[in-house]
């Protein structure tokens, strides 16, 4: 028995029973219907298309499975950085968000130094998105951070709050600063 005969026996009967009931059937089953075809060889072309439908709606989503991080990426720049280092310089820049999934990211390229560069529109605590703010991120040190703005660097919260932001600083002026 092959791998998709045991996935619609196993997952399809339950589905079937009460799809096999909306499904409408193609015109020409219904004219053999019309013939006399017998109601069982009806069920079984419902239960023929709900099986199709149902494999579909499973193909679907497993096509679409690993690319949903993609969706942060706007403007199709991910594919300069490569998947996994995209993937990674996206983690370690919304490290420090409070809502990461809904940030917004543009223009990531490859910074002189080899740390990647990029813009970021993240949200505030309202769930507006602010506005595009460059970042820089070094996958090989595991550090990313945001450009800070005056206010931030005015007021730290803490002492190694300020020192990772002139370390953001830095890294951002040794890779992603135009000359």
């Amino acid at each position: 028995m092959s791998g998709l005969d045991q996935l619609s026996e196993t997952l399809l009967p339950g589905i079937a029973v009460n799809f096999c009931s909306s499904v409408a059937l193609p015109p020409s089953v219904e004219r053999k219907a019309e013939r006399s075809i017998t109601a069982e060889t009806a069920n079984e072309e419902r239960l023929r298309v709900a099986r199709f439908t149902t494999m579909a709606i499973i193909a679907a989503c497993l096509l679409s499975w690993d690319h949903a991080y993609a969706q942060t990426v706007t403007d199709g720049s991910d594919s300069v950085l490569g998947l996994d280092e995209s993937k990674a310089t996206i983690a370690l820049v919304g490290q420090g968000m409070k809502a990461p999934s809904s940030a917004l990211y543009s223009r990531l390229r490859h910074g002189r130094a080899g740390a990647a560069c990029g813009e970021v529109d993240a949200t505030n605590r309202m769930g507006t998105h602010t506005g595009p703010r460059s970042f820089v991120a070094d996958t090989k040190a595991a550090f990313g951070g945001i450009l800070p703005d005056a206010p931030e660097l005015r007021h730290p919260s803490s002492m190694a709050q300020y020192q990772a932001m002139q370390r953001t600083i830095e890294l951002y002026r040794t890779n992603c600063a135009a000359d």
